[in-house]
């Protein structure tokens, strides 16, 4: 370089370089642990749909109104592999998880003694993959006036109560990331049941739709 000659860095094409070469690797990986996420939570949805199969093959009613109650854990059943094989994101493979739940409280009910019945408690509202709700919360949603009580994990529940937002489960709609809860409703039975917490039919509306229907993603 000549002596005293000045070299003139453009920092704002520097820093759009740089900032290529830091992102798309981190997006990446982030991409990666997403699919790995998500693998292993198919793997354990499709190892406890294979055990509620095998425990509703050795099941056996006490009674008609157990046989009853067992032909809809059998439902339940159908209804989780049906989600499973066209599940399409976490949101479907967290559906799986809770239709597999469902089937078993039902199987235990049909095949309980005589008023030895215990009280179901759902998976977390926030996120299923979570676990087994472990509090009711009085939730509203950013921009929604009207207070909701649900079922939340320890966690999620914290979170509410120092007003903080729960670890909710995503899906890509429109471009973003976005709450479970947020996308239309007449395109999620998850939105629309809040996985069951909001109904006592999920099941058949699993069962008596095409599945699934899904926003349009970009």
């Amino acid at each position: 370089m000549p002596e005293g000659q000045r070299v003139v860095v453009n920092h704002a094409s520097w820093w759009h370089r740089t900032k290529v070469h830091i992102n798309e690797p981190a997006d990446a990986a982030l991409r990666t642990a997403r699919r790995a996420e998500e693998d292993s939570a198919r793997g354990q949805a499709r190892k406890e749909l294979l055990e509620l199969g095998e425990l509703l093959a050795q099941s056996q009613a006490t009674s008609g109104r157990g046989a009853e109650v067992l032909g809809r854990a059998l439902d339940a059943y159908a209804a989780a592999e049906k989600v499973l094989d066209a599940a399409a994101d976490m949101a479907d493979v967290a559906g799986v998880l809770v239709l597999v739940r469902e089937g078993r409280d039902l199987a235990a009910m049909a095949t309980a003694r005589a008023g030895r019945t215990r009280e179901t408690v759902p998976l977390c509202f926030f996120n299923p993959l979570h676990g087994v709700s472990a509090r009711h919360v009085s939730w509203r949603a950013l921009g929604e006036r009207q207070a909701l009580v649900v079922r939340a994990c320890a966690d999620c529940a914290e979170r509410i109560k120092r007003r903080r937002e729960p670890d909710a489960l995503t899906c890509r709609a429109h471009g973003r990331d976005i709450p479970y809860y947020e996308l239309d409703p007449s395109l999620s039975v998850w939105a629309a049941t809040g996985y069951g917490q909001f109904c006592d039919d999920l099941i058949e509306r699993v069962l008596s739709r095409n599945f699934p229907p899904r926003p349009h993603a970009s």
